[in-house]
């Protein structure tokens, strides 16, 4: 999360994941123990050690989900109604990031 929105204090960090300051503070304790994160003050900031280690999480969770999700169509996958919106492209048919709420199917 810090990856995404940049420096932010750790109560802000806390609210954004929606947790409770003190189990936040665990968390981030691991990340600066770990060089991930530094501390100045209050404010948390990723190290180059820590944006290299999200974009690694980040592609290796992308290509996970994109392998289990690969040969889903409407047709095989299980709830899906006739009056879905269109199937989304598979993710290597397009590199940019999708906006997932305008590809999810919505079931009334």
């Amino acid at each position: 999360m810090i990856a995404d929105v940049g420096d932010i204090t750790g109560p802000a960090l806390a609210d954004r994941a929606g947790v409770p300051p003190t189990r936040g503070r665990t968390h981030t304790d691991r990340l600066v123990a770990g060089g991930l994160v530094t501390r100045h003050g209050e404010l948390l900031v990723i190290t180059p050690k820590g944006r290299r280690t999200a974009e690694r999480l980040i592609a290796a969770h992308a290509a996970a989900l994109g392998e289990h999700v690969e040969h889903w169509t409407p047709e095989t996958t299980p709830n899906q109604q006739k009056s879905s919106p269109a199937w989304p492209a598979p993710a290597s048919a397009n590199t940019a990031t999708p906006d997932l709420d305008s590809t999810l199917p919505i079931h009334e």
